[in-house]
């Protein structure tokens, strides 16, 4: 008497289960979406108009303008600043992150905008650094956000590697 096999389906081994369950992404997908399609409100009410010692509420801490204001500054590397870009430091510290525009929404007309604005300065951005007189200035402002300040050291460089360009140039005529 010989019996047919039935096809008997086997679960998976735990270790392909447990693959699977991490490489699902809908309820990821889900939240993304929802945060997304809310929309975005600015809880923080600081404004140029506030009054000294006035308080906001932000991601559920209160501050102080004052606090705002002395905070900025340690956010910046102003150590070794000349006074050829002392005018980023005026501009960072008295720079409002809030000057943001009214419309809160991103529209599809905004984000193409955005999109072709992007590929311009990427664009001009490539063929300014081609010459070499511009790039001396490639860490101009960077400096500021970081720990290390690379642009003095940079034009150290640049200011040597344009002598030596220059004296060559000299040697060739003579």
């Amino acid at each position: 008497m010989v019996h047919k096999m039935e096809e008997v389906e086997f679960s998976k081994p735990v270790h392909i289960q447990r693959l699977e369950q991490a490489l699902k992404l809908d309820p990821f997908l889900n939240y993304v979406q929802n945060v997304i399609n809310q929309p975005i409100s600015d809880v923080d009410t600081a404004s140029e108009s506030e009054p000294e010692g006035a308080v906001s509420i932000k991601n559920g801490i209160t501050r102080t303008k004052e606090e705002r204001e002395s905070d900025k500054s340690h956010l910046f590397n102003f150590e070794g600043l000349r006074k050829k870009r002392y005018w980023l430091k005026e501009v960072l510290v008295d720079s409002d992150s809030d000057d943001d525009d009214d419309d809160s929404e991103f529209t599809q007309e905004y984000l193409e905008n955005m999109l072709r604005e992007h590929r311009l300065r990427k664009h001009d951005q490539s063929h300014f650094y081609q010459n070499e007189d511009n790039r001396g200035y490639l860490y101009y402002s960077s400096g500021l956000l970081s720990r290390v300040d690379k642009f003095p050291e940079h034009q150290r460089f640049m200011a040597g590697s344009r002598r030596k360009k220059n004296k060559e140039k000299r040697e060739k005529r003579s």
